[in-house]
């Protein structure tokens, strides 16, 4: 006796799967759909709403199919109280996101054969769901049907057709044979694009009375162009979507054109409830720039929980990558009437001879809550943003080990017709990162539109997530943007190996919208080595002083702590100019460097800098990405000036009858030879008209010929400036493309006479000790006592009171003017101590203070024991002009 033994793999039923159902938005009144279809003959919808708590559901869930031959359809509710609703936008990108259900009954992929016209492989598994975008003139009671057999109302059209395409579950008449006519069967001026879960490969022949053809059409490499269970789109009203696949006397069987095929997904019949939900995701992008709309989508996306599965676990279409290029779709199939732009959009099913539950949860729809979210990793010790290595792995996703990293979670409202509601978030932070508080005890912050609220340290869990509660996004809400600030670390840098940091998940789910993101995956290497930078001078003052137009060169060291050769052929220096400034220039170059080598020397050439004073940030980043310490230059940039030097007093006082020589020399300030070429001195009186003075031509036996100066006199008449206070502007224009000079101006007083005292306001006499024999104190230093005279003589006389002390009692004691052997007091009249009786009409100085002998001029003499204190005092000086007497 011998037995067989089969094992059965019991799968979910559909209340359990409905009661494990994941997450997604209620559906309030966003849908609408018919209760029948009546093209002749009446046929019921299959859809029903499971709403959150029936059949045990834990969210609102759309039945399409739940028996045997269902058809059905649930369309967005385009319009409520007059105004747009749940329509898709062609001028817009939007992104459908969805959980199926499609069955209990698993694919024999071990009894399929796809080369072959069978049927073994679809072991009962019922037809299939398809994404549709319309603008059909049924509106919502649009639907898939076929004319009656032998005169026969129309009917509503299911099976193979999934409630969309052409043609029905029974073969037409020979007329069906011109697909114009077969088309026309379909929701005209649609898109669509079917999950299809059985192969339809089965022709009609020999009075079978059943159109089961449309997955036999065979591609250009003779093979079938839809294998197993698949995704594909077309447009269901066009005749070219559908050929004539084998025709008899009595019957026709028809194929349809398969674009953008997934094949061979595993969609039905799963083990587990976590297995059974399968994510789907279409994305629909508007014509620009000339080009055509285009879409992408995925199938099996996301694990059970939200987790986003890694890029190249995905089954997907049109992300523009050479496998997988743009795929365009034609809008001009939905025959929009002029200017209009919003079509309707929903969901079609049908179910075959077995019994099958086909369903749909929604995680967002567009014209509800229409939600961007993006991640993305920026390293502040880098200065750049790390690529994403998930979706491509020859990106540079490289962080050193101890980079300050910042991870960003980005939401954008961008419309919809209902507010989010409170989204729930939480964080699995990535692994491999320190996420250390600030002094404040913050990790990160949350910003909304005009308010931040931050993020505490104690809100990081043990087991490194994040619990978070979003405001509500809407018209007055339309961004949030999560932050979290952490540090690289893989531990001691004795850990030689790089360290592949996989992308960590995050949920959002509110009311309108549910959603899901990945960080970044990137790579943290260990830091080895410090590289750094110096300047090769040592003795290097970290400034530059040059003149615009010229070059200001620094020279530098670049070079490893630890002496570790580059292991790469370059480097790249980073320069910031000005840095912080509305000037603020930054500019990278590749620096050519031995990867042998353990030194490699770096010349920074700045040029085209205006004038000013300029910082000048240098730093080097190596092929790992480490980032050598920063240097800080000072460039002080000059115009190229004439410069314009006088050897004269500013101001000066003439007679009428003088002549002053105004002398100096004019140079340029990067010490150039002198250019007399088209050179002009300007000097201007009074505001009036400028006398411009040509340079003498060049004398070759000069000695300044050639060199960096020129030397110049310029002669200023009294008689011709005439009696009175006058202002003389000189400066120079012209040559080696200088315009003008800096201006000098003078100040010259213009007398008919001169005469004119100088003196000080604080004499002093030497400090001296108290004695009780009388003294002579001499004067501290040299007294400032100077005449000015022209054309006039004049007598100079002195007296003073005296001197008093800080007490209020006088000195013991008088000044007195020496002169040879002779000693006048100046306690009682006037002494004269310098005449001139000459009337010179030159401008001529004595200096009578700095002739005086150590013992001559003013002295203090003291009596015996005079009080010792501080005494003060005055003197008075008396100039007279006039005849003498």
């Amino acid at each position: 006796m011998g037995f067989n033994n089969t094992t059965v793999e019991a799968v979910p039923s559909r209340d359990q799967v409905y009661q494990g159902a994941p997450s997604g938005m209620d559906l309030e009144d966003f849908f609408s759909w018919p209760s029948s279809y009546n093209y002749g003959s009446t046929v019921q919808n299959s859809v029903q709403i499971i709403g959150k708590g029936s059949s045990g559901a834990t969210t609102d869930i759309v039945q399409m199919t739940n028996g045997s031959n269902d058809v059905g359809s649930i369309w967005g509710r385009m319009s409520s109280n007059n105004e747009d609703y749940n329509y898709f936008d062609i001028t817009k990108k939007q992104t459908f996101s969805m959980w199926v259900y499609m069955g209990d009954k698993r694919f024999n992929y071990t009894k399929y054969n796809e080369d072959k016209n069978d049927i073994d492989g679809n072991n009962g598994s019922g037809e299939g769901i398809a994404f549709v975008i319309q603008n059909d003139d049924n509106d919502e009671n649009a639907i898939a049907h076929y004319d009656g057999l032998f005169g026969l109302n129309d009917t509503p059209s299911g099976k193979e057709s999934l409630g969309v395409w052409g043609g029905s579950p029974f073969v037409g008449a020979n007329s069906l044979s011109d697909t114009k006519n077969f088309a026309k069967g379909a929701i005209q001026n649609s898109f669509a694009m079917e999950l299809d879960t059985r192969r339809n490969v089965r022709a009609a022949q020999n009075f079978q009375l059943q159109d089961d053809y449309f997955d036999a059409t065979m591609g250009s490499d003779n093979t079938k162009e839809a294998k197993g269970q698949h995704i594909a789109w077309n447009y269901p009203g066009e005749s070219s979507t559908y050929n004539v696949g084998i025709t008899d006397p009595l019957w026709t069987s028809h194929t349809m054109e398969h674009k953008g095929v997934i094949h061979n997904l595993n969609m039905t019949g799963d083990a587990t409830v976590e297995s059974a939900w399968h994510h789907f995701t279409f994305t629909y992008y508007p014509p620009e720039d000339n080009k055509s709309a285009h879409i992408f989508y995925a199938f099996s996306d996301k694990d059970y929980d939200g987790t986003i599965r890694p890029f190249n676990n995905w089954d997907s279409r049109g992300e523009g990558t050479v496998k997988h290029p743009i795929m365009d779709i034609d809008i001009g199939k939905l025959n929009l009437d002029p200017g209009q732009t919003k079509v309707r959009w929903g969901l079609t099913s049908a179910s075959g001879d077995t019994a099958t539950t086909n369903a749909v949860i929604f995680e967002s729809i567009p014209a509800v809550a229409d939600i961007e979210t993006t991640t993305n990793l920026y390293d502040y010790t880098q200065e750049r943003d790390i690529p994403d290595s998930d979706r491509n792995s020859t990106v540079d996703d490289d962080v050193n080990n101890g980079d300050k990293l910042r991870f960003d979670y980005n939401l954008t409202y961008n419309s919809g017709l209902m507010s989010t509601g409170d989204i729930t978030t939480k964080i699995n932070v990535p692994k491999n990162v320190d996420f250390t508080a600030d002094e404040a005890g913050n990790i990160g912050e949350i910003k909304y539109s005009g308010e931040t609220v931050k993020i505490n340290a104690s809100q990081l869990n043990s087991d490194g997530t994040i619990d978070l509660t979003l405001n509500s996004m809407g018209k007055d809400n339309v961004s949030a943007q999560i932050r979290l600030y952490g540090t690289a670390n893989i531990g001691s840098d004795g850990n030689i190996n790089p360290v592949l940091v996989k992308q960590a998940h995050t949920s959002y789910d509110s009311d309108h919208y549910t959603g899901d993101v990945m960080t970044p995956q990137f790579t943290i290497n260990p830091l080895g080595d410090t590289l750094q930078l110096a300047p090769k001078d040592t003795d290097d003052t970290m400034q530059r002083s040059i003149i615009t137009g010229k070059e200001a060169q620094m020279d530098m060291n670049i070079n490893y702590q630890n002496g570790s050769s580059f292991g790469n052929d370059k480097v790249t220096v980073t320069t910031i100019v000005d840095k912080g400034t509305d000037k603020e220039t930054k500019s990278s170059s590749i620096q050519a460097v031995d990867s042998s080598a353990t030194n490699s020397e770096y010349s920074l050439v700045m040029s085209g800098l205006k004038a000013g004073d300029h910082n000048v940030e240098v730093y080097v980043t190596d092929s790992k990405h480490r980032i050598s310490n920063y240097l800080n230059y000072l460039v002080k940039a000059e115009d190229r000036k004439l410069l314009f030097e006088v050897d004269n007093e500013r101001e000066m006082t003439i007679s009428l009858d003088d002549t002053i020589d105004l002398t100096g020399v004019l140079k340029y300030n990067d010490g150039s030879e002198f250019d007399l070429n088209d050179m002009s001195i300007i000097w201007k009186t009074d505001d009036k008209t400028p006398l411009n003075v040509v340079p003498k031509a060049p004398n070759y036996n000069d000695p300044t010929i050639g060199q960096s100066e020129y030397k110049y006199t310029f002669s200023v008449s009294g008689e011709v400036l005439g009696i009175g206070d006058h202002k003389v502007v000189v400066y120079a224009s012209g040559g080696g493309g200088i315009n003008y000079s800096d201006k000098i101006e003078f100040t010259i007083h213009v007398v008919d006479k001169v005469l004119q005292l100088t003196s000080d306001k604080n004499y002093r006499f030497q400090t001296t000790n108290q004695s009780n024999e009388s003294k002579v104190i001499k004067r501290d230093g040299t007294w400032t006592l100077n005449v000015t005279s022209a054309k006039t003589p004049w007598i100079l006389t002195v007296r003073s009171d005296g001197l008093m002390g800080s007490n209020g009692i006088p000195i013991t004691g008088s000044m007195v003017y020496r002169d040879d052997a002779n000693e006048y007091t100046l306690a009682n009249d006037p002494v004269e101590i310098a005449r001139d009786e000459t009337s010179d009409i030159i401008e001529d100085t004595e200096y009578i203070g700095e002739n005086w002998k150590p013992l001559e001029g003013i002295l203090l003499k003291v009596a015996p024991n005079t009080s010792a204190g501080t005494y003060t005092g005055e003197i008075q000086w008396t100039l007279v002009d006039g005849p003498m007497q």
